[in-house]
């Protein structure tokens, strides 16, 4: 996703990087959909799997449906110039919660 995220960005001077937009966002937002619970079931076990992932939907689900009034915060402070960099810097930050978590259920 921060791939297609800095193709967006780029693509303000070269409009051709929107199609590796629509091909990277579109391929990693369906493999987020595969993987989830497949890395909840590796991370939290295989118990009471059905109430961890309701738990992490309803977050997963929170971060939509604010996600536009939270990005139209960023745009009024500074625009997309500010908004697609910090949303690169949140995929960033996701996967370093993730790996972390697999460290810890690691030394498990």
């Amino acid at each position: 996703m921060a791939v297609s995220i800095l193709l967006l960005i780029g693509a303000a001077a070269t409009p051709m990087l929107l199609i590796g937009f629509v091909i990277f966002f579109g391929g990693a937002y369906g493999m987020v959909s595969i993987i989830r619970p497949v890395i909840a079931r590796e991370l939290l076990g295989e118990r009471q799997f059905g109430a961890k992932s309701g738990a992490l939907a309803l977050v997963y689900l929170a971060g939509s449906a604010s996600a536009p009034f939270l990005g139209s915060l960023g745009w009024s402070w500074g625009g997309y110039r500010m908004v697609l960099p910090g949303l690169t810097l949140i995929v960033i930050l996701g996967l370093c919660l993730y790996l972390a978590a697999q460290r810890l259920v690691a030394k498990k």
